[in-house]
Formats: structure tokens, sequence, C-alpha cells
């Protein structure tokens, strides 16, 4: 799987507390665009740290998921 670049302007409205329903229909589709839905969905299991290239790609896409969305919560949220 392929690591795309870092979240950019793709999703440009932040969460606050009072827009959650447009924040997440964009960061979904941003994660969809980027192939790591299914990581932050927790439908892709993590791979046995023995597996060490599998498990070095899996864990450098959760954190990309996980950085996506930190970086789009607003100061309020996060």
């Amino acid at each position: 799987m392929e690591i795309k670049p870092a979240f950019s302007a793709a999703v440009v409205e932040v969460l606050k507390q009072d827009n959650y329903l447009d924040w997440s229909v964009r960061v979904k589709t941003y994660l969809m665009a980027q192939d790591i839905w299914d990581i932050a969905e927790s439908r892709s299991n993590s791979p046995t740290p023995e597996n060490e290239a599998a498990f070095k790609v899996w864990s450098k896409t959760n954190a990309m998921a996980l950085h996506v969305i930190q970086i789009s919560c607003g100061p309020d949220i996060f």
C-alpha cells in the first residue's frame, strides 16, 4: 500500500463543536481517497510484529490516518 502525502487543503474545514457531520464527511472522503479509511474504521487488523515489513506498513498507515484526524480538529476539540 502506497502512503500518500500528508493531509493538505483537501479537507479545509476543521472540526468544531457544531460541524461534526460536515467535517466527518470531508475527512472520510479524504481518508478513502488516500486508501486508509479501513484503518480509521478499524477494519484492518494489525499484523503481528513478527511480520516486520507488514507491521511497519500498517503502523505507518495507522499513524497517517490518526494524523489526518488530529490535525483537522480545532483547538476546542483536540
